[in-house]
């Protein structure tokens, strides 16, 4: 049996120190992502929060209580090894593909993250997103919201996808 959820919705707001500027990110989990991965739905239920790091906080990550890690730096050198050690503690890991360094940001480097083991890709990108399901990934498409347009974009977008 699989289970939906109706969707997670992770909102980080950051600040451009250089200009002023504030940008708006959101991480949107459709509920449809989740038909063929109950295991990770199951695991957001028990520890809803998500545990987004870069290299620096990785060994932090590791030690949490969460079991969905989400590596927004990844990079060719050593994602082989953060997914081996997220695997080793029972986390789920998710790699941030536009954000990796050294990685094909095509349907390559994302079977070969399938094939280390990763359990989801994360991306802005709706061919990656397509790819990654093509290769059994969960797949957050994740958007930036600007203004008020964007956020009714962000909304259609959604509804058309469930």
């Amino acid at each position: 049996m699989t289970k939906r959820l109706k969707g997670i919705i992770i909102y980080t707001e950051n600040r451009d120190t250089k200009y002023g500027s504030r940008f708006v990110s959101l991480f949107v989990f459709l509920g449809a992502v989740f038909v063929y991965k109950q295991n990770i739905a199951e695991a957001l239920e028990r520890t809803p929060v998500i545990a987004a790091t870069d290299s620096a906080g990785w060994q932090r990550a590791l030690m949490s209580e969460t079991e969905v890690l989400f590596h927004l730096n990844a990079d060719i050198m050593t994602v082989a090894e953060d997914i081996k050690r997220a695997k080793a503690k029972n986390k789920y890991i998710f790699v941030h593909i536009d954000l990796a360094e050294g990685i094909g940001k095509d349907r390559a480097g994302i079977k070969w993250l399938s094939a280390l083991g990763a359990d989801g890709i994360i991306s802005t990108s709706a061919q990656l997103i397509r790819s990654a399901k093509e290769f059994g990934l969960t797949a957050v498409q994740r958007f930036f919201v600007l203004d008020t347009k964007g956020m009714k974009s962000i909304s259609e977008m959604i509804e058309i996808k469930k």
